[in-house]
């Protein structure tokens, strides 16, 4: 039998016999869900069959991803406290398109180190993935704006054109939505973006020895007074937005509107008809 033990800095292969120093296990990654995949990766030249015990949603994303990125005949489970997991034959019967944007998927719908967006669950965010999300952790990753086709469908407004505000605009109009059944704007996305693809970076980097580690502060973090690193938020976020409205069919003449009794005009959220109160 053999034992590998290793972290960071140090590797060692203990035996019966003995106890060698193996500098390939030697590495400058600072998850232990990224040192699991670059393990794995070398015991791949070893090994026919492998199982990962771990019980975490982002070592399973990870271990989906590299195994569809391998292309090896190597058979790859995971352990949970549950169950088996077969991971070879997950990343089979997905395709190799939703493969490829599994960790921007997950990264931009919320994991460890990112937020979730509003009201939009895992399945959700599965079922309206557009390509665009393979982007993220690439260097073709340019501008947030090209993840608004995403954010359009899992909002339920693939048809609209703009910015992030425009679906706000729409959403609160036409669907009457308000507060946290929102999407954010587009300060707040791009803080988002800017975090997500950070994430996604350093995972896709997973199998290699030395990472090429970005500042965070650079990337949507920013330290507080303890010295550890937070969320940077736009200043307008969790400003509350008072919407009033009415829905008269006398012209809003009288106090009976709601918005005239606020001593505010009527607006494009409002049902009103034959309106006096623009």
């Amino acid at each position: 039998m053999v034992v590998v033990s290793a972290g960071g800095e140090e590797g060692y292969t203990v035996t019966r016999d003995a106890v060698m120093d193996e500098k390939k296990f030697m590495n400058n990654h600072e998850e232990a869900d990224t040192m699991m995949i670059f393990h794995l990766k070398l015991m791949l030249g070893v090994f026919r069959n492998v199982t990962v015990v771990c019980d975490d949603t982002d070592v399973l994303v990870l271990l989906i991803y590299f195994t569809d990125e391998w292309r090896n005949n190597i058979d790859i489970r995971m352990y949970t406290k549950q169950q088996y997991i077969p991971i070879s034959k997950m990343a089979e019967e997905l395709g190799s398109s939703r493969c490829m944007g599994l960790i921007g998927l997950h990264c931009i719908s919320g994991c460890d180190t990112v937020g979730s967006l509003s009201t939009v669950t895992k399945c959700k965010a599965y079922k309206g993935q557009t390509e665009d999300l393979q982007l993220l952790g690439t260097s073709k990753f340019t501008s947030p704006s090209s993840l608004h086709s995403f954010i359009y469908t899992v909002y339920g407004a693939s048809d609209c054109e703009g910015d992030l505000d425009q679906l706000q605009y729409l959403l609160i109009c036409e669907r009457g939505l308000t507060g946290r059944t929102l999407p954010p704007k587009d300060e707040d996305f791009a803080l988002h973006c800017a975090r997500a693809n950070t994430q996604a970076t350093l995972w896709k980097q997973a199998d290699v020895q030395v990472m090429e580690l970005p500042d965070p502060l650079e990337c949507g973090w920013k330290k507080n007074s303890e010295g550890m690193y937070v969320p940077m938020y736009n200043s307008s976020t969790g400003r509350k937005v008072h919407l009033t409205s009415c829905q008269c069919t006398t012209g809003c003449d009288t106090q009976r509107c709601t918005c005239r009794r606020n001593s505010e005009g009527c607006s494009d959220v409002c049902r009103c008809r034959g309106c006096n109160n623009q």
